[in-house]
């Protein structure tokens, strides 16, 4: 909420902000008034629709968003279309896909003069390319309004009442026939023609995200392309690579009896450390070990902040400001050391400016972790540096990306999930690309 809230707070030319925006969670309900930006979760929209939305106003009922909403963000994209997120995202989308589906029906129906219950007989196909393409696509997959199909029983009428001989040859009839389907398809080209259709809503869909898998027809990349056909896939040239100017150490520890003696050593042995200008953030697997590392670093003289689920939010917003702080100094030509220890949380969806060390203590579990951790430092074109110390249980998983970022190839045929990782190195006892099958070892 960082970013929204300064936003927001921007003033235009007359004093008043620019924009309006608000967060919306568990404990933050949303204004009365709608803003123009809202920040939230999918959990905490779903709960909002099911629980109390209509308390708040019409506007944040599920058909009072859906009908607002021009444009849907879904930032870290990867991570809310898997997992505990995919179901509460899937349904956000469906209702705001039967939203739109509603606003341009009603749009439709006033422009075709079609009721309730005409609406209510027209064949699906029909609606389907309403939605597509509004009342021109509903035209052209031969739908007739009812002035239209008037004027065409009309017209048949008056050829019929115009027809000289009854007993005219088959083939007279059939030309006959020809000729009404012919005047009727230009009357109706000519009505449709004439009038004004549109515009219809067009909402527009992002999913941004540092990591998208698009290998095999279960990723989340292939998934989103087949509900939005027509999406427009905008990447980098770094896609799924590491940045070139990021120096690697690669250590593996013979024991873990190396491991406290090593995290040591590579923050204090690092020369902007030294220098009093560093930005280190050291990463652990979970909370518990988190604090066991922040322990063990300030025994040893290196002070430093936490930051996981477990911390309090006023002391996590506090670790946030400090490293802030450091890299404003840093900025302005002073000193000053700030050590980070956390779990995947700080990987990705906060500001963390100018990391100048990333350390991972315990070694990440997946390659799209390993990427999102050491994506953390070298930002904006600046160096960085990233320790990986791993042991015995880590080794295939690390041997494999180093050789990826030692040859600058994307690391994409590394995604797995830790325990799919872990099973095929059992069954082939090596690393096998992703997508690719190995011989199974006897």
């Amino acid at each position: 909420m960082q970013s929204t809230q300064q936003e927001a707070a921007s003033a235009g030319p007359d004093g008043r902000p620019l924009i309006k925006a608000c967060q919306v969670s568990s404990s933050t309900p949303p204004p009365f008034d709608p803003p123009d930006v809202v920040v939230t979760t999918p959990g905490a929209l779903v709960t909002l629709f099911n629980d109390r939305g209509s308390s708040y106003g019409p506007q944040w009922s599920a058909e009072g968003v859906a009908s607002r909403a021009a444009f849907v963000v879904a930032d870290e994209a990867d991570l809310l279309c898997q997992g505990g997120y995919v179901k509460d995202l899937t349904r956000l989308l469906d209702a705001f896909k039967a939203g739109e589906r509603r606003l341009i029906e009603a749009q439709v129906m006033a422009e075709l003069d079609i009721s309730d219950e005409e609406w209510d007989r027209v064949p699906r196909s029909f609606k389907q390319a309403c939605w597509e393409g509004g009342a021109p696509a509903m035209l052209k997959a031969g739908f007739r309004r009812k002035s239209q199909q008037q004027q065409q029983q009309q017209q048949g009428e008056d050829a019929a009442a115009d027809t000289p001989d009854s007993t005219s040859t088959s083939s007279s009839s059939a030309g006959q026939d020809a000729a009404e389907e012919r005047s009727a398809a230009a009357a109706s080209s000519s009505s449709s023609s004439k009038a004004q259709y549109g515009p219809y809503l067009q909402r527009q869909y992002l999913f941004v995200a540092a990591t998208m898998p698009s290998l095999t027809k279960a990723d989340v990349g292939i998934e989103l392309q087949k509900r939005f056909k027509d999406a427009v896939w905008v990447s980098g040239d770094m896609l799924h690579q590491i940045k070139p100017h990021v120096e690697h150490v690669w250590r593996r520890l013979r024991g873990p009896e190396e491991a406290d003696a090593a995290l040591v050593e590579a923050v204090q042995g690092d020369p902007d450390y030294q220098a009093g200008q560093a930005r280190v953030l050291v990463f652990a697997r979970d909370t518990v070990t988190a604090d066991q590392l922040a322990d063990l670093l300030a025994d040893q003289g290196i002070p430093n902040v936490l930051y996981h689920k477990n911390i309090p939010k006023e002391e996590r917003d506090a670790a946030l400001a400090a490293f802030a702080d450091a890299a404003a100094a840093a900025a302005g030509g002073s000193g000053g050391n700030v050590v980070m220890v956390s779990t995947d949380a700080a990987a990705r969806g906060i500001d963390l400016p100018d990391v100048t060390h990333v350390v991972q203590a315990d070694f990440a579990t997946t390659a799209i972790e390993f990427l999102h951790r050491v994506g953390r430092t070298a930002r904006a074109g600046k160096a960085g540096k990233v320790t990986s110390l791993f042991g015995k249980a880590d080794a295939v998983l690390a041997e494999a990306l180093r050789q990826y970022v030692q040859e600058g190839k994307s690391i994409e045929e590394c995604f797995s999930r830790n325990r799919s990782f872990s099973r095929k190195v059992k069954r082939y006892g090596k690393f096998v690309p992703r997508g690719q099958e190995g011989e199974q070892r006897t």
